[in-house]
């Protein structure tokens, strides 16, 4: 689980990261025995991500949020699984790099 983190990282605000540690994988609908077979195994799992068009706060010049779809392909013909998320991103000034500081998958 630690490696899938690792990769995303440069996507996670510092902070955000650092109170989420390694964990990020065990908030989806995705049971930690099975992210830990996906890794052993070396499972690729694409994710697709789309922007719905449910409300959301409004925009600021520093944050945005939004209402993600979320499906998980993994390889090796296992299901589908689809989820949603709301998502949150701020940014240091003007010209500077979204970053994802928070995540939290709707019941």
């Amino acid at each position: 689980m630690a490696a899938v983190v690792t990769v995303a990282a440069p996507l996670f605000e510092p902070a955000y990261r650092h109170r989420v540690g390694d964990l990020v994988a065990g908030w989806w609908p995705v049971a930690g025995v099975v992210w830990v077979r996906w890794a052993a195994t070396g499972m690729q799992v694409i994710a697709d991500v789309q922007v719905t068009a449910e409300e959301h706060p409004a925009d600021t010049a520093s944050s945005v949020s939004r209402v993600l779809a979320v499906t998980l392909h993994p390889s090796g013909g296992e299901s589908l699984i689809r989820f949603g998320t709301d998502m949150r991103a701020v940014r240091a000034g003007v010209g500077g790099s979204w970053l994802v500081d928070s995540l939290e998958v709707l019941a």
